[in-house]
């Protein structure tokens, strides 16, 4: 076997992350399993002010914040998703290495600090144009700090976080595994419907800037909260087996079935099956959402 190579930049988990901390999840008196899927349901809500859903509440006074157009802002999202979409591969690997009650924790302070940021983001304005004494440019402004603002958003929330969550479940459950996410998915389903509704309200109520502070601070103090306290990356680091299983009597007893690499995986059928209705799913919703 291979050994990794020392570096000195090398991810380590937080000093906390350990199975039995602040609990032994072995003492709960049902399969833990099912606090992991409720936490990870969690998680996953968190990330609603990261997702299309969240965004487009915002679209209108982002333009008088800001002075782009509909086209415009719609643009920057492209390019904030897109900018996302190809550093997600590199944080899976970090996920692979911290597992995902480190990478939820780190992440949840990492956004909550973003959508504090956010609430400031005229001002951010005003102030690159203030320094770079550029009026002219005022337009080319406004999209390079939205654009960056939305990939902030979608990496992290509708990124990471959705990635840490996901997959922590699916390694709690294997022959449960489609219930699992069938109910992770269905409360999921209900929180994100409501979540545009719960922003508007508190739109209505204290501006647009408020709630970007109130969601921020939030998920700032919530999330890591409820990582650090309800996470575990996986059965086997706690003692347990997926499904809640008793242990193997023998040591190398293992579930059947093949393991694939990337490669290996992108060339079968049944991972493009998973994948596409996984991508027009939010394609499809998202724009929806965000052209209403």
């Amino acid at each position: 076997m291979e050994l990794e190579p020392e570096s000195p930049f090398r991810l380590r988990r937080l000093s906390f992350d350990r199975p039995e901390w602040p609990f032994d999840p072995r003492r709960v008196p049902f399969f833990y399993g099912w606090v992991i899927v409720v936490a990870a349901t969690l998680g996953v809500l968190c990330s609603a002010p990261g997702q299309t859903i969240g965004v487009a509440v915002f679209t209108d006074d982002l333009m008088v914040a800001t002075g782009l157009s509909r086209v415009q802002i719609s643009l920057t999202y492209l390019v904030g998703t897109l900018g996302g979409a190809l550093f997600l591969p590199r944080a899976g690997t970090i996920y692979d290495r911290l597992g995902a009650r480190t990478m939820t924790v780190v992440t949840g302070v990492l956004f909550g600090s973003t959508l504090l940021l956010l609430s400031q983001l005229d001002r951010a304005i005003m102030a690159l144009r203030f320094v770079l004494r550029a009026d002219l440019l005022a337009i080319p402004i406004s999209f390079v700090v939205m654009g960056a603002s939305f990939f902030a958003l979608r990496f992290l929330g509708q990124g990471v976080l959705t990635i840490a969550a996901r997959n922590m479940t699916m390694k709690w459950f294997e022959t449960r595994r489609g219930l699992a996410n069938g109910v992770m998915g269905l409360m999921s389903s209900f929180g994100f419907s409501g979540a545009p509704v719960l922003f508007d309200l508190l739109i209505d109520e204290w501006g647009w800037k408020e709630t970007w502070q109130i969601l921020g601070f939030s998920i700032l103090v919530g999330l890591p909260a409820i990582a650090a306290i309800f996470y575990r990356d996986d059965p086997e680091e706690s003692g347990m087996q997926a499904d809640g299983r008793a242990a193997p009597s023998a040591p190398n007893v293992r579930a059947t079935g093949r393991d694939h690499t990337l490669a290996q995986a992108r060339g079968t059928l049944a991972f493009w099956l998973i994948l596409l209705p996984m991508m027009l799913s939010p394609a499809v919703v998202g724009n929806f959402w965000r052209f209403l």
